[in-house]
């Protein structure tokens, strides 16, 4: 079964993402798609920062797919410590990762993974990703929030990033 975790940083780009406007095309489609979400799922997992939603993945004994819709990767490539456990590295955590899959969904190829800017890993220009530090059976990095199969979900959770957002959807949660 699948995890569904999904961070408003995909659609509402805070200053720290280097949007300083808010972008009303994308704030639309988030909506747009949180709907969607709130009229397939009941229970909805909501939290400020995307490392507090281990505990929930971990609830779910089935999860062998994790899908991350966010601006950032979320994932690391080098050996971490506990103490380095926050909202870039949360899915080294996951427990039994090593049998799962990890699937980033950016909004835009080009600027989150070639250019690095959403990427949480030791990033060199270009560079291709170690996936194999990463822990997990296997990871795809995707464009786009098409073919999601909503019918394997499991648990759905969504992060608010105050860090990384300027807060525009969280009146739509």
């Amino acid at each position: 079964m699948t995890y569904l975790t999904i961070d408003l940083d995909y659609w509402d780009r805070g200053e720290n993402t280097g949007f300083f406007e808010v972008q009303e095309n994308f704030i639309e489609e988030g909506k747009e798609f949180i709907d969607l979400i709130k009229s397939k799922f009941k229970d909805i997992y909501i939290v400020d920062y995307h490392h507090e939603i281990l505990d929930h993945i971990h609830s779910f004994s089935n999860v062998d797919k994790i899908i991350n819709i966010d601006f950032h990767s979320d994932i690391a490539n080098e050996p971490l410590k506990d103490s380095d456990l926050d909202e870039g590295t949360w899915a080294n955590f996951v427990n039994g990762r090593e049998e799962m899959t990890f699937e980033w969904r950016m909004p835009d190829r080009q600027l989150c993974l070639i250019k690095g800017e959403g990427r949480c890993d030791s990033f060199l220009a270009c560079a291709r990703i170690q996936k194999d530090l990463m822990g997990y059976k296997k990871i795809y990095f995707r464009e786009g929030i098409q073919r999601i199969n909503f019918e394997k979900i499991c648990g759905v959770s969504i992060c608010k990033s105050p860090d990384w957002t300027h807060k525009t959807l969280e009146k739509y949660l």
